[in-house]
């Protein structure tokens, strides 16, 4: 993670998009509508495969239903400045203009070609951080403001330095786009709640499980029963150093969503027990 996002300079929700686009996810949502949608070729796949909607038509529907304009102005499909004249508006549409591009194409484009379409959104959308996904014909968030607000919550933290650490590195691994890693983001996940819980029990080497046992029998903070029994089975999920274990996270299994959802849940649980310890 870089220094800025270390120390709080910059925040999570500049990493997960939600109210914003990066110049790397408008670039790489262009190139897919480009590809399967803009390319002269693609005239001869759709005529070769019978695809029952051709891109021109689709091109033609974006210029008149979605973005108003007159038809005589749209130039002839593939040529040179009929995508330069696309690419323009594509790259002054604002961020939010965008997604109601991708979700357009969605909805008119039925062939194979939108399959294929939408399978690569969901797959840019993840690698590079957006808070949505495509789920049938829209796009849904995948994750909401005060989520971030939680994560960022932690990591802002000056006071338990160990805890904050794990969360940072939770969110590093899994908004990698190189090399994500799931596995390690859930292990720190987990770990941000043992570093809490080992400082609340007097006993910086407790495991979770000993911690809360600790916590539950000497009632130092109040939790519910419910609670403590919860993370004691969430910590069944990491075994010592070496990461997962549970038969249904193996390494191969786990999915973005496995790792967004840790690193949410334990967040807000480090700061429901912040908030209780320090009162």
């Amino acid at each position: 993670m870089k220094f800025s996002e270390r120390f709080g300079f910059k925040h999570v929700n500049k990493t997960i998009q939600i109210d914003t686009m990066s110049d790397e996810l408008r670039i790489s949502l262009w190139n897919i509508v480009y590809q399967l949608y803009l390319k002269q070729e693609q005239q001869y796949r759709s005529e070769k495969d019978y695809l029952s909607i051709h891109p021109d038509e689709i091109t033609t529907l974006m210029w008149v239903n979605l973005w108003k304009k007159e038809i005589d102005k749209k130039e002839p499909f593939g040529y040179s400045q009929f995508q330069r004249s696309y690419k323009q508006i594509f790259f002054n549409l604002e961020w939010y203009e965008v997604y109601d591009l991708v979700e357009f194409i969605v909805k008119i484009d039925k062939t194979r070609r939108g399959v294929e379409f939408k399978k690569v959104i969901n797959s840019i959308l993840e690698r590079e951080f957006s808070a949505y996904r495509m789920v049938n014909d829209s796009l849904v968030r995948n994750i909401e403001e005060h989520e971030i607000e939680s994560i960022e919550k932690v990591i802002n933290t000056y006071k338990y330095s160990g805890v904050k650490i794990h969360i940072q590195k939770a969110l590093e691994h899994i908004s990698d786009k190189n090399n994500p890693d799931f596995r390690n983001s859930i292990k720190e996940s987990i770990s941000s709640v043992e570093s809490i819980c080992a400082i609340i029990c007097g006993k910086e080497k407790a495991t979770l499980g000993e911690a809360l046992k600790i916590i539950d029998k000497d009632k130092k903070i109040e939790l519910h029963p419910s609670l403590i029994e919860g993370y004691k089975k969430i910590y069944g999920y990491t075994s010592n150093g070496d990461g997962i274990r549970h038969a249904l996270l193996e390494e191969d299994s786990l999915k973005y969503e496995d790792a967004l959802y840790m690193l949410v849940s334990c967040s807000a649980f480090v700061n429901y027990l912040i908030s209780k310890l320090e009162k």
